[in-house]
């Protein structure tokens, strides 16, 4: 999986276009925020279409059966795809990140500054700090 040429342009077109789109399960949680995200990066889906769900049951369900745990759900589909996993305090711009807050994992995209993650009021940010998983594109 390669950037697009104008990567950083399209990333950040899509974050303002996104900036107040709410949380909704299936739609536009935090896996399928992190994957057009990426797919606003590169072009390409990250995630398998295979993995669907309608609301945080079919969720759970889909993501334990696809690899046990959220991050390994996404550890697992981002390493399909030739990301490589770096040390958190490495997070760049536009990688793929899994961070902890109440005891929860969420997934986000660094923006470089922050964590950007959806949420009911559209994007939060959270501080590189709570990041605990890096997958970056080669």
């Amino acid at each position: 999986m390669k950037r697009v040429a104008n990567w950083e342009q399209t990333f950040h077109q899509f974050l303002t276009d996104n900036k107040d789109r709410p949380f909704k399960w299936g739609e536009w949680d935090c896996i399928s925020f992190a994957n057009a995200a990426i797919k606003s990066i590169t072009g390409e889906d990250v995630i398998p279409k295979a993995l669907e769900w309608r609301d945080e049951k079919s969720a759970k369900i889909t993501i334990k059966e696809y690899a046990k745990t959220l991050t390994r759900c996404v550890k697992k589909a981002a390493l399909l795809k030739g990301f490589v996993q770096r040390l958190p305090e490495e997070a760049q711009k536009g990688d793929i990140v899994i961070i902890s807050e109440n005891k929860n994992r969420l997934v986000g995209i660094c923006d470089g500054y922050a964590v950007v993650c959806p949420s009911d009021e559209g994007h939060s940010l959270k501080p590189k700090s709570s990041i605990r998983m890096v997958l970056s594109i080669q």
